[in-house]
């Protein structure tokens, strides 16, 4: 049996990649999220862990399950998928400390925490997948925290790929562009808004610069993100998924 740990299990990409380990009976999920995970995809190598990310406390939870887990199957494997994340988009001028420090602690802060508490865990063969962003690549205009932070993300991932190689555990940051989700509409009504735009309008003028003409759907992103969780040869990539977003002019 193989274990996945996912982080903002609920909604969006987080829910799809519970979907989609689930529907492996190889794997065994802990989805970790501030609210309830869809009843419906549910089955019964699913733990759910209602806990607030906002701070370190839940790790301790999420150690014991882990153990539980370790203690009750042949766990051969684990993947850690960072997923949660936070943003507002505000200018850099007034930005306040507690949101700059709110976006880096959730996007930054919580995978490391995350990465050093849980590694001692994971046997030979596991890995850590963070979730990034093409923020991770570029940067937009109001959004310095969460560029910062997914910035800081693909350093993070650089370098616990070379120290866990020693312990034959993996990472790997997965960016995916425009994904159709609630956080991604919260991003673009801001961007609409300072246009005089309405949401709907705005999107079809950001669909336009994807040779796809759409943005990603978050199966799509689960997808990657499992086949990446059981690719024992990539290590220490940025593997980004946005339809060729950027390609055109």
């Amino acid at each position: 049996m193989k274990l996945a740990i996912i982080t903002g299990a609920s909604k969006g990409i987080g829910e799809s990649i519970v979907q989609k380990f689930l529907n492996d009976s190889n794997w065994l999920v802990i989805g970790i999220s501030r609210s309830q995970i869809n009843q419906s995809i549910k089955t019964s190598n699913f733990i759910e862990l209602l806990a607030d990310l906002s701070d370190a406390k839940p790790i301790e939870q999420l150690k014991a399950l882990i153990e539980k887990a370790k203690a009750q199957y042949a766990i051969e494997e684990i993947s850690f998928i960072h997923n949660f994340g936070f943003t507002q988009n505000i200018p850099i001028i007034e930005i306040s400390d507690d949101v700059w420090q709110k976006t880096i602690w959730a996007n930054l802060t919580l995978p490391f925490v995350s990465t050093r508490e849980i590694t001692s865990l994971m046997p030979t063969g596991s890995s850590h997948l963070y979730i990034g962003s093409t923020l991770s690549l570029i940067a937009v205009r109001d959004s310095s925290a969460y560029v910062a932070a997914k910035h800081g993300l693909a350093g993070l991932m650089k370098s616990a790929a070379i120290d866990l190689a020693p312990k034959g555990i993996r990472a790997n940051l997965i960016c995916p562009g425009f994904t159709d989700t609630q956080m991604a509409d919260q991003v673009l009504e801001y961007s609409a808004q300072a246009k005089g735009m309405s949401l709907r309008d705005f999107k079809k003028i950001m669909e336009a610069q994807s040779p796809l003409n759409r943005f990603l759907h978050p199966p799509e992103i689960a997808d990657l993100v499992f086949y990446i969780a059981n690719q024992k040869a990539i290590n220490g990539e940025i593997l980004s998924i946005n339809g060729g977003f950027g390609l055109m002019s």
